[in-house]
């Protein structure tokens, strides 16, 4: 016969082995937290250590721009002036390019001048008449252009000798046919500028010009008057009956003191492109000026070597910041889970 178990004997057993299987379980647990635990401060121990680091680095970075600061206030002074003028002018003539035309023929009497005044020298052969003179505003462009007329391309020179010499380098050299005002051999009628009121103003006061070309100014445009429209023109061409003075609008009409008027250069394209060039060498004078910034600001830095600049220290502290927050923030996590075992 087989013996008979009790079946309180057999749940016995599986408890007992239940229990031994859950103890092993937490055992198991214990010992993975436990290694976890280890890793945690083992973590800890060196994010501790590369936040440091990190820290370190951050401040030495802003010591490094500090020193650099002290060592090159002068620069970096230079530097901002330098950077704002190349944004301003950089803005002149992308603003002046838009609307740069220039002719063929302006082309060949500019390099005519040019070949002049390498060959003779600046002492000698001193500019073009419209080098010379700084429009004050824009709205006496056209007036002026028409007060000048063949004389705003004139070549102001030192004397007759030198301008007859340009004229047998020009012949040779089949440049073509250019007017020169010899300083020492115009003659310009000299004449007092009476007031006039708000509603004229003599051409000569609207430009600006070096004293030592007086005589030449003079010359071109005498004692001609500008006035807004030809209303006023014919007031005061007119007033004490035939004209004393040549007046022009800013529209381009012109009074004659001969009585004899001139006007449409308002609807005259060649005209018009004539007076743009005032403007045009507002933009080559801009370009000129930019390139002379561009090469002071080459030329510091080769001055400064292989020092890095502000920007790349700052770049620098930027980088490391960005770094030392991550070890800090890495830090902060570990933190709050050691206080989560605790």
């Amino acid at each position: 016969p087989i013996p008979c178990v009790p079946w309180q004997s057999q749940t016995s057993g599986q408890t007992i082995m239940q229990q031994r299987t859950t103890i092993d379980e937490l055992a198991r647990r214990r010992g993975k937290k436990e290694q976890t635990i280890s890793q945690i401060d083992q973590n800890s121990v060196e994010t501790v250590e590369l936040e440091a680091k990190a820290r370190e680095k951050v401040n030495q970075a802003k010591k490094d721009l500090q020193s650099y600061h002290e060592k090159n206030k002068d620069s970096i002074e230079l530097r901002k002036v330098i950077n704002a003028n190349i944004e301003k002018l950089s803005e002149l003539v992308a603003a002046g390019q838009a609307h740069e035309v220039q002719s063929h023929a302006d082309m060949r009497k500019s390099e005519a001048f040019d070949s002049l005044q390498r060959l003779f020298g600046k002492k000698r052969v001193y500019g073009r008449l419209f080098d010379l003179i700084r429009v004050t505003r824009k709205q006496y462009n056209l007036a002026l252009t028409v007060a000048l007329g063949g004389n705003m391309d004139a070549i102001v020179v030192e004397d007759g000798g030198v301008a007859r010499n340009c004229i047998e380098h020009l012949r040779a050299q089949r440049l073509g046919i250019q007017t020169f005002l010899p300083l020492s051999g115009i003659k310009a009628k000299e004449f007092i500028m009476d007031p006039l009121g708000d509603e004229a103003k003599y051409l000569k006061a609207v430009i600006k010009y070096e004293p030592h070309f007086e005589k030449a100014i003079t010359y071109a445009l005498g004692s001609t008057i500008v006035v807004s429209n030809i209303n006023i023109a014919r007031n005061i061409a007119f007033k004490n009956g035939r004209p004393r003075h040549k007046v022009v609008t800013l529209d381009g009409t012109v009074i004659n003191k001969t009585g004899s008027m001139t006007g449409g250069a308002s609807s005259s394209e060649s005209l018009s492109r004539k007076a743009s060039r005032w403007e045009q060498k507002d933009l080559q004078k801009a370009k000129k000026d930019l390139a002379a910034e561009l090469h002071k600001l080459t030329e510091l830095d080769v001055r400064q070597g292989g020092e890095k600049s502000e920007d790349e220290l700052k770049l620098h502290i930027e980088k490391l910041t960005h770094e030392h927050g991550r070890c800090k923030k890495k830090l902060n996590s570990l933190r709050r889970l050691e206080r989560t075992r605790n």
